[in-house]
């Protein structure tokens, strides 16, 4: 297998003894004034020197040799100034005179590693020092064959994403089997399981995570504590990137119009599965209870999942009458559980509500049933994307049953953006209006005011939301920026495996699919807008 490109991201915060300070513009003094500043030195015409570094692809992996240097950022001569570093790993050595640190690291190094420069004036020990954080990641070197084990407690990081370490006490089925997991250091005692329906089939599969005795610090993604974490294949998803992007659309939407919404929140990050490295994932909340209170709505509600196309909000499915209202949804919280008598009623009304109202008595009543702003904005949120397969299924619904107002969740989009569920490709001049998938999204279209009032937010959205390429291609620009490496070195170990396993539908590379999804954003604006002028 090929050695994937050096590796190793560097962040500087350069930081003084009254504060920190994020850049020249931040201190309070012109960077380039060679006055000085006699806080700092008590010599009123000693310049100061913001160190910086100057490595420009400053990127590692264990066992490579690497070279990084500093000089002052605001460019006053180096050579004025004496240098030193703090926290240098073990093996690695820092000139003084070029003020570079070289280090090959060994192969059981890998990490992340916060090294301190300061500078003072030369000749002047008692001045306050200058200085800066370098913080460097150095990825574990997967594919040479004498590489060692990382070890959990200090191998954190990789390229500045998180690394969950799962480490399952027995074998991983669709039963919760005990676990150690270990995130940031910190080693919690949880259960995991394989999660998913089609994807339980995959070669790379996602999981379930259940900490039991402690929570989970998911703070650094400001998500609070977490009982639950899901862990997300690409696996059917080359790109990487689609499921995050429609997850961040939605909560753009409601940011748009100042609402709340049940917005699952995401991010991305790398799994060593019992030791070994298994690739980058995407982490999410699970919808739950905890969830809900979260989202600032009574965990004591119903929620209720769509798993199937049968969640039509029709009385009938393929023109035959479904057997119950609620086919086509699992109840996931609430009271009455499911399988007990009338877990499903509020569904059953709405249902019974949705088919049997007239266009008319939908826009009348609608108050009484549901929060229409977000029906209207799922619909446009599937549309744009063409997300076939969660216009109807693949969603989650909430009722408070004291409010009485059903709500929208979204989930599950590794069907959007120019790919179907099966990874085939979809055109970006694909129109799809739901109407016989969702019976909620037949009535809004069909009503003169509330098709209007639909088209209306899309316009506003499409001009000054996030429902144009402009929003999208720069929030794709922020994940690849995030995961471009880690993305790559995943896709060297599971390339032959989803080539083999997607190849008739979707031959892309990672490289390829990745074009083809920028392509198809800006494609699909431009559609929209010739579609919906």
């Amino acid at each position: 297998m090929r050695l994937l490109p050096s590796a190793l991201l560097l962040t500087l915060l350069a930081c003084r003894p009254h504060g920190i300070v994020l850049g020249p513009d931040d201190s309070g003094s012109n960077p380039d004034d060679s006055g000085g500043n006699p806080d700092d030195s008590g010599d009123p015409d000693t310049p100061r020197c913001q160190p910086s570094a100057t490595t420009v692809d400053p990127y590692f992996l264990e066992g490579q040799a690497l070279s990084m240097a500093f000089d002052c950022g605001n460019g006053v001569s180096r050579g004025r100034f004496d240098a030193t570093i703090a926290n240098l790993p073990e093996g690695a050595s820092f000139d003084a005179d070029s003020w570079t640190i070289s280090w090959t690291p060994e192969l059981d190094q890998g990490g992340r590693y916060d090294l301190l420069i300061s500078v003072l004036p030369a000749g002047q020990p008692s001045a306050f020092p200058e200085s800066a954080v370098g913080t460097l990641w150095v990825a574990d070197a997967i594919d040479n064959p004498a590489n060692l084990p990382v070890d959990p407690e200090t191998y954190t990081e990789e390229w500045g994403l998180a690394v969950f370490h799962l480490d399952p006490q027995q074998s991983v089925g669709t039963e919760h089997v005990p676990a150690r997991i270990t995130v940031h250091g910190h080693e919690y005692q949880a259960e995991m399981k394989v999660r998913g329906a089609v994807s339980a089939g995959y070669p790379k599969l996602s999981y379930t995570m259940r900490f039991s005795d402690e929570d989970l610090d998911a703070s650094a993604w400001d998500m609070g504590n977490k009982d639950h974490l899901y862990a997300i294949t690409p696996f059917d998803d080359n790109s990487y990137v689609r499921q995050k992007l429609c997850y961040d659309l939605w909560r753009a939407m409601a940011e748009h119009w100042g609402a709340d919404r049940l917005a699952p929140r995401t991010f991305f990050g790398v799994v060593y599965l019992s030791g070994r490295y298994h690739g980058l994932y995407l982490f999410s909340d699970r919808p739950d209870d905890h969830f809900i209170q979260e989202m600032g709505l009574s965990p004591d509600g119903n929620l209720y999942k769509a798993v199937s196309h049968y969640a039509n909000f029709y009385r009938t499915y393929s023109g035959s009458p479904k057997s119950t209202l609620h086919d086509g949804y699992e109840k996931k919280e609430g009271l009455p559980l499911e399988g007990q008598p009338g877990a499903f009623w509020d569904l059953d009304e709405l249902v019974a509500w949705s088919a049997d109202a007239t266009h008319q008595e939908f826009w009348e009543d609608h108050a009484a049933w549901l929060r229409l702003d977000e029906f209207m904005d799922w619909f446009l949120l599937v549309h744009w994307t063409s997300s076939d397969d969660s216009a109807g299924k693949n969603a989650y619904l909430y009722n408070d049953p004291d409010a009485r107002e059903f709500r929208y969740c979204p989930w599950d989009f590794n069907h959007s953006y120019g790919q179907g569920w099966y990874t085939y490709r979809i055109e970006s001049n694909a129109y799809a209006d739901f109407q016989s998938t969702n019976g909620i999204f037949a009535h809004i279209q069909l009503h003169t005011q509330a098709n209007a009032e639909l088209w209306a937010r899309f316009q506003e959205m499409a001009d000054e939301g996030p429902l144009n390429a402009t929003w999208m291609q720069a929030a794709v620009d922020g994940y690849f920026a995030e995961i471009q490496r880690s993305a790559e070195r995943d896709w060297s170990v599971w390339a032959r495996s989803y080539q083999s396993y997607w190849g008739s539908n979707n031959p892309n590379s990672f490289a390829q699919e990745k074009a083809y999804l920028e392509t198809w954003i800006r494609e699909r604006d431009d559609y929209m807008r010739r579609v919906h002028p």
